[in-house]
């Protein structure tokens, strides 16, 4: 199964530089991660899962950006994520939605970035 490993948690801004893919044919690379609380679903650019030898299972969903603009979904994977310096190496795992872009390696959602802890979220709201 292929493997996201992260720095440490919680992330900071080196977590983008410091991403690392292995591929179930033994390659690693370094991603560009990028978290994004506003996201629904995982995405992986088409161009790194193939760097890496991924097999993708076919797909039939559409993803629509916030402007409304539809992004075509060329297949979906499992990816198990991980946090590098975790003592106890928990892992994470998630679908990941493949998609023809450049600009980003991997996208994060919501969804991981709560159950990961990946970061804290301070729910407080000032007032006026």
């Amino acid at each position: 199964m292929p493997v996201l490993e992260l720095p440490s948690r919680p992330l900071d801004d080196d977590a983008v530089r410091n991403t690392y893919l292995y591929g179930a044919n033994g390659s690693r690379r370094r991603a560009r991660m990028v978290l994004d609380s506003g996201a629904n679903v995982n995405l992986i650019a088409l161009g790194v899962a193939g760097d890496l030898g991924l097999e993708l299972r076919p797909s039939n969903v559409v993803i629509s950006s916030v402007f409304g603009q539809a992004t075509e979904v060329i297949g979906e994977l499992t990816i198990e994520w991980t946090f590098r310096g975790a003592p106890d190496r928990e892992a994470y795992r998630y679908t990941f939605y493949v998609i023809d872009t450049t600009m980003f390696d991997a996208l994060a959602s919501l969804e991981f970035i709560r159950e990961s802890g990946a970061f804290t979220f301070n729910h407080e709201v000032v007032g006026e």
